[in-house]
């Protein structure tokens, strides 16, 4: 008879890797990939990735390397990806700007509140709500208070004397001053204190 021959084919086996994106803890993206055993592959993600209209960030390496039959899973973890929303009180009698920061993820409401100032009335909104897409400027107006009668003589009198001052400066060829109430203020404060506390 004739001899017969009998041939067995084998296939490679094949490994899976299951490769996850989290953001905040939770998985937002699944993918499967699959090879050979004992062969690698590199698998890659993106820098920057939205969620839920919410801006995030990859925190590590963007691309990783696996090996199928040993890797069995990979993960990209994502942290929020946030712009800076200044917020900026500014007043109309020279005083200053007061100025905070907050970090704010990329997508999400903020509302900034107005401050209280003694001596100033806030001109408009106490808050207001931007959606942030990029680094952020929120600004409130204050306007200074009028002026109480003593006050207003107080004024009277220091304008007097600021008007001689300069007449004085002008005939010696002397730039004219200036008037800031601010730092007028913060002198009053000192002056009120040293009236009350003589040892130094």
């Amino acid at each position: 008879g004739k001899d017969t021959v009998v041939e067995f084919v084998y296939e490679k086996d094949m490994g899976s890797v299951t490769v996850t994106k989290t953001a905040a803890g939770n998985i937002f993206n699944t993918q499967t990939v699959n090879g050979q055993v004992g062969t690698t592959q590199t698998v890659s993600a993106d820098a920057k990735a939205t969620v839920n209209g919410l801006a995030y960030k990859l925190s590590g390496s963007n691309t990783a390397t696996i090996t199928f039959g040993t890797t069995n899973a990979v993960n990209f973890d994502y942290v929020a990806d946030t712009a800076v929303v200044t917020i900026n009180h500014t007043f109309s009698d020279g005083k200053p700007t007061v100025t905070t920061t907050e970090n704010v993820q990329i997508g999400r409401d903020f509302t900034a509140n107005a401050q209280t100032f003694d001596g100033y009335t806030l001109s408009g909104n106490a808050s207001q709500t931007v959606n942030v897409k990029a680094n952020t400027t929120i600004t409130f107006n204050y306007t200074k208070n009028a002026l109480g009668e003593l006050e207003q003589m107080m004024q009277t009198y220091n304008d007097q004397m600021l008007a001689l001052v300069n007449n004085y400066r002008a005939t010696n060829n002397v730039p004219a001053l200036t008037w800031n109430s601010y730092i007028q203020a913060a002198v009053n404060v000192r002056a009120a204190e040293a009236m009350e506390v003589r040892g130094h």
